[in-house]
């Protein structure tokens, strides 16, 4: 479990992609929670999930993109 944790967090710090959608997600989270009372902390933690999904599937495409084009 360990050594999962720290795949993903080295690849959240090597891929620009990965970290530009994990702070989007999370500041959405903060201010969405701030401004709506009934969005509290489990929907926050699956909004930041879901932008942890959607920046590996951007970094994915941009792999994908760039092998194809070598």
């Amino acid at each position: 479990m360990e050594e999962l944790i720290v795949n993903l967090v080295s690849f959240m710090v090597t891929s620009w992609r990965m970290t530009t959608v994990l702070i989007a997600s999370a500041v959405l989270a903060v201010g969405l929670a701030i401004a709506i009372p009934p969005f509290t902390g489990p929907y926050g933690i699956a909004l930041v999930l879901l932008g942890v999904g959607v920046g590996m599937w951007w970094h994915s495409r941009a792999m994908e993109i760039r092998v194809r084009s070598a």
